[in-house]
């Protein structure tokens, strides 16, 4: 738990204790479960709720790069045809 405590503070999170805070809520929530090892991982319900948000960022990146794609063409810039499949989902460990 002690690496993701980390992987929290780098993302923003103020302090340890706000990190450990935020992580017995998610799990108060049924959206983690800690292990007596210390291990977190994600139930189905918190599955749900990634693929959730995967699908909004989705939507969202596309929104994004239609208006990128405009403001390029709309410059005089070079064709940006294609702009919204440039992207790609990258793994998070």
């Amino acid at each position: 738990m002690n690496r993701l405590v980390r992987r929290l503070i780098r993302l923003g999170i103020s302090s340890r204790s706000t990190a450990y805070a935020a992580i017995r809520e998610l799990e108060r929530r049924g959206l983690i479960e800690v292990s007596e090892e210390r291990y977190c991982r994600l139930t189905r319900a918190g599955e749900r709720v990634v693929e959730s948000l995967a699908a909004r960022l989705d939507k969202e990146i596309e929104r994004v790069a239609g208006y990128l794609a405009l403001l390029v063409e709309s410059l005089g810039g070079e064709e940006a045809e294609g702009l919204e499949e440039g992207w790609r989902r990258v793994p998070i460990e």
